[in-house]
């Protein structure tokens, strides 16, 4: 039963993150120009550069975002950029990530309290 709320929780908070993400951010591509890891190797934090249109005008941003993957530079990738803020990028393959582990959490801690 713990690993049940457990499981519960943890599906919980990854799929509404998701769904802030969905709500919250814009899907655009990015090019990665380089990128640095962290002490565990776990994250990686890519510098993107990207254009979007604002009042009828091409801007030119650079940010570091934050992605599960190792990019390569000068490839473009897939990026959510926060629609208020333009400099926070999130990885698309984050989302896609929290999103597939949060349904399959789900499901697992349902398997578990129906057997």
């Amino acid at each position: 039963m713990e690993l049940f709320l457990i499981g519960l929780i943890v599906s919980i908070a990854m799929l509404a993150y998701a769904v802030y993400l969905r709500t919250c951010y814009m899907k655009h591509e990015a090019v990665c120009l380089e990128y640095s890891t962290s002490e565990m190797g776990f994250v990686t934090y890519p510098l993107y550069m990207y254009e979007l249109i604002e009042n009828g005008k091409k801007v030119t941003y650079k940010s570091s975002g934050t992605t599960i993957c190792s990019p390569k530079k000068g490839k473009r990738y897939k990026v959510l950029i926060n629609k208020k803020d333009h400099y926070k990028v999130v990885g698309y393959r984050e989302y896609i990530v929290d999103l597939c582990v949060g349904v399959g959490v789900f499901i697992a801690s349902i398997t578990e309290l129906i057997f």
